[in-house]
């Protein structure tokens, strides 16, 4: 049996018990994905290089009503070094 993917709907809680890493979350594509797998259940680490960026996508998934906590993981990875990594 296939499974139509134009008549495909998915539970609204699909990503519950997942923690998910969103590198660019602080805007565009990134920042869409972070709140909408938020809103699917999944915990949310927002990486990006601009922290004010990712705090005010840290405080809407913090407003959804039963998202889990967010983290936020700041760190350049084109100008990073070993130590950024520790």
């Amino acid at each position: 049996m296939t499974t139509d993917h134009r008549t495909y709907t998915y539970p609204r809680d699909i990503l519950r018990d997942r923690i998910i890493m969103i590198t660019g979350a602080s805007n565009g594509i990134g920042r869409a994905l972070a709140l909408h797998a938020a809103e699917l259940g999944a915990q949310i680490i927002v990486h990006g290089r601009n922290v004010s960026r990712l705090e005010k996508v840290y405080d809407k998934i913090e407003a959804m009503d039963g998202a889990p906590r967010p983290s936020i993981a700041v760190m350049d990875l084109a100008s990073a070094d070993s130590e950024a990594y520790r």
